[in-house]
């Protein structure tokens, strides 16, 4: 009952959920730069 309320929370806050997964891709492509940077720069 509880976990059912809480999906319903979510899917009612769509907009919340567009920009968590926004967010979470920022931060995934900020990790990937800072680990290929320095390659970019050890290889240049």
């Amino acid at each position: 009952m509880h976990r059912l309320n809480y999906l319903s929370v979510l899917h009612h806050h769509h907009l919340c959920i567009s920009i968590f997964s926004i967010l979470r891709c920022f931060i995934f492509c900020l990790f990937f730069f800072l680990y290929f940077i320095p390659v970019l720069v050890y290889w240049s």
